[in-house]
């Protein structure tokens, strides 16, 4: 079974990626395997939408960083 999730992201990274373990959670409880996350499921601005996700201001470095920090939060749920 595969979960899909969908929620609106905003530009507190670390909330983004509580949402997202907190929905994995609610998955996995269903019976889900595998759990799809939205494109810009640790980020989203109002010019981010407004631009159709053409103007992208992420000002974080996409790298382990920000992946570790995700998986921990998975891992403490």
């Amino acid at each position: 079974m595969v979960g899909l999730v969908q929620f609106c992201a905003n530009t507190d990274v670390q909330r983004n990626l509580e949402k997202c373990a907190q929905l994995i959670e609610e998955c996995a409880e269903k019976g889900a395997q595998m759990v799809c996350l939205p494109e810009h499921f640790a980020f989203m601005s109002d010019e981010t939408v407004k631009s159709g996700g053409k103007k992208y201001e992420f000002n974080e470095l996409l790298d382990r960083k920000l992946f570790r920090a995700y998986c921990q939060l998975a891992l403490d749920n």
